[in-house]
């Protein structure tokens, strides 16, 4: 996602989630951000708080760099895990987010920092 809230193919999310509860023969019981950092969500989704009561969660990356940026490192970069899980909790605080999850550059220690503050609050 981009902080615009488009996809790669850039539909506008909010768009994508209309055209599929419309054409699917059932519709999905949620749906999930993968692989994007919690800033860009953040700033993607704010202005449209309301049309995306159905995402239920993230799966967030740990760097904010681009994909291009990213596909550029000679190594995973990813946020201090502390940071990460603070983030992640953020977004479950403030778009209701129920799944909470590391994707690329992530590792055993973001995960363990989300579950640390998801235990403590």
């Amino acid at each position: 996602m981009t902080r615009e809230g488009k996809l790669l193919d850039g539909t506008h999310i909010a768009d994508a989630i209309l055209r599929i509860d419309s054409e699917a023969g059932e519709r999905p019981l949620y749906y999930m951000i993968i692989c994007t950092h919690s800033s860009i969500v953040q700033e993607a989704l704010t202005p449209y708080k309301d049309a995306y009561k159905r995402i239920y969660g993230i799966k967030g990356n740990g760097s904010g760099k681009s994909p291009e940026e990213l596909a550029k490192l000679d190594k995973p970069e990813a946020d201090e895990p502390v940071q990460f899980a603070q983030n992640l909790v953020m977004l479950h605080k403030e778009f209701g987010f129920k799944i909470l999850g590391g994707c690329c550059g992530t590792d055993s220690r973001h995960i363990e920092a989300l579950c640390k503050l998801i235990y403590r609050t």
